[in-house]
């Protein structure tokens, strides 16, 4: 059966490399990778590039040469140099865009980008109303690097934003190797009394928490909710050692929270389809 990589497997082998374990990968031969492992394996290689040992950057950099995807995120992430970008109305299945200053995500390419998502959205069935709630949504947590992520506003952690689109399906991931949901929140007297990530989370997702002095309520993550609200859809949130999975429709959303092995920064990503679709979806090897 081909090996197609999920966040499990990039937590997996997170908690190997803590324990220096990794020969269990040595013979993995990945045919794909998920857009939120993808992001996931992106920020813990970021993680990893100083410190983890000879074996763990061999692993990655033998997933690298069988998954083109994995080599054009690392470059993204490193550098920052991205290959052709699409045309400026097309609606590719899928793409991939770096953050690493507010210009990054305030410029007209990016604009470009966030209207070649909702483009998408609509060619695969998802409306015109749905595609601009579900790019708007997209925005907003990319939005949410560029805010919480460094020092302040004008130094964002360097982060990436993607997305992948099918028949009626789609998912979008963000992702950033800044200082996380709770040393976000701790700037905030209102909630600086947290000491774990996992409260964190849950106070931003479910008590709209927000470093902002003057206004401790933050609306993202309401507002990627009321996107889904009355579709199938999967929402991870990850940040520190802890993470935060919603599964299902509103009105029948099941929450689990789970302790988790370490990566910097804060990570989300979102799927979901027009209908009940459980199936495991690798991004599309086309360019």
């Amino acid at each position: 059966m081909p090996l197609i990589l999920q966040t499990s497997d990039i937590d997996s082998l997170r908690s190997r490399a803590r324990d220096v374990d990794v020969a269990q990968f040595d013979a993995a031969k990945p045919s794909g990778i998920t857009l939120p492992a993808l992001l996931e394996l992106v920020c813990s290689w970021s993680m990893w590039s100083q410190s983890a040992g000879t074996a763990l950057r061999q692993i990655i950099d033998g997933w690298s040469q069988d998954l083109p995807d994995l080599r054009h995120a690392r470059k993204l992430f490193a550098m920052g140099d991205s290959p052709k970008t699409p045309g400026s109305f097309d609606a590719p299945r899928k793409e991939l865009w770096h953050i690493r200053s507010r210009s990054d995500w305030a410029d007209d390419p990016a604009f470009l980008f966030q209207a070649r998502f909702r483009r998408s959205l609509e060619k695969h069935g998802f409306g015109k109303k749905l595609s601009l709630a579900l790019s708007k949504a997209m925005q907003e947590m990319a939005d949410n690097i560029i805010q919480h992520s460094g020092p302040d506003e004008e130094h964002p952690a360097v982060g990436l934003v993607g997305y992948h689109v099918d028949g009626q399906w789609m998912t979008y991931a963000v992702a950033d190797v800044g200082r996380g949901v709770l040393a976000s929140l701790e700037t905030n007297p209102k909630w600086s009394t947290l000491t774990e990530s996992g409260n964190a989370l849950r106070a931003a997702v479910y008590q709209r928490a927000s470093r902002r002095v003057n206004s401790p309520y933050g609306t993202g993550f309401s507002e990627v909710q009321k996107s889904l609200a009355d579709l199938n859809g999967t929402l991870r949130f990850r940040s520190g050692d802890a993470s935060l999975t919603l599964v299902g429709q509103r009105a029948a959303r099941q929450a689990i929270f789970s302790s988790n092995p370490y990566l910097v920064g804060f990570q989300l990503a979102v799927t979901c389809g027009l209908a009940v679709d459980s199936s495991i979806r690798a991004l599309p090897h086309e360019a």
